[in-house]
């Protein structure tokens, strides 16, 4: 049982940090991305500025054919930033949209996280009560055993007494309690088979069944007979 619950715990566990870490993947992959188109804009930025430069100092000199070439790399370099801050734009709404889809994909996971532990914690219930079950099965059977015995005793010192009457109504006794004795035990074999057999944090209905479980024990009000002092005796 210990086991079957560590690896239901690590189970929960390693859906937590996978549902995290596809996050964090996702978020660092978009600003990433992000910060590249920025360093892109500051280049093309530069490149406008060296250009502007360029196209003064050609001015300056009085050289046409240099001013017309400034003047395209300046156009060339102005195009350039245009797309740069375009692409930015761009990168900084989808970074936007996805850390929005991956807050819903945490939120959905984490959700189903929750419904997993639910599951492991009603299925655990369950099994205590399959156990509690199987024992009070067990107990019943070993007390219905007791019985038997205690029956067959009754009959051999009523054959020993020689009294017929007596004989009969012990035959009777003894047939009813091995009878008693067979069901305890199919009861018992049964409960055991379910503990043996019930998959831990396998069920559907778990969560409800626990559930129903949890409000009927409430219901149960404890009754003490420990005040009760007078021998009772056991009528067949």
């Amino acid at each position: 049982e210990q086991v079957a619950e560590s690896a239901s715990e690590e189970a929960v566990a390693a859906l937590e940090e996978a549902a995290e870490a596809s996050a964090l993947a996702l978020a660092a992959e978009a600003d990433a991305k992000v910060a590249e188109t920025q360093l892109e804009v500051e280049s093309s930025a530069a490149g406008v500025d060296d250009a502007q430069v360029a196209l003064v100092a050609a001015e300056e000199s009085g050289d046409t054919a240099a001013v017309e070439e400034a003047k395209g790399t300046l156009d060339e370099a102005s195009a350039q930033l245009d797309m740069a801050v375009e692409d930015a734009a761009a990168a900084s709404k989808e970074a936007a949209a996805l850390k929005i889809q991956c807050m819903q994909r945490s939120r959905a996971a984490r959700g189903k996280v929750s419904r997993r532990r639910q599951e492991t914690d009603a299925s655990k219930k369950l099994q205590r009560l399959h156990r509690g079950n199987a024992a009070r099965a067990r107990v019943e059977e070993i007390r219905k055993a007791r019985d038997v015995m205690t029956a067959h005793d009754i009959l051999e010192e009523a054959k020993e007494s020689g009294d017929a009457e007596a004989v009969a109504s012990a035959e009777v006794g003894l047939s009813a309690e091995q009878q008693e004795l067979k069901i305890a035990t199919a009861i018992a074999e049964d409960a055991s088979a379910l503990v043996e057999t019930e998959p831990l944090a396998d069920k559907e209905d778990a969560v409800e069944l626990a559930s129903a479980e949890q409000q009927e024990a409430a219901l149960r009000i404890p009754v003490s007979y420990t005040h009760l002092t007078l021998p009772t005796k056991r009528i067949v």
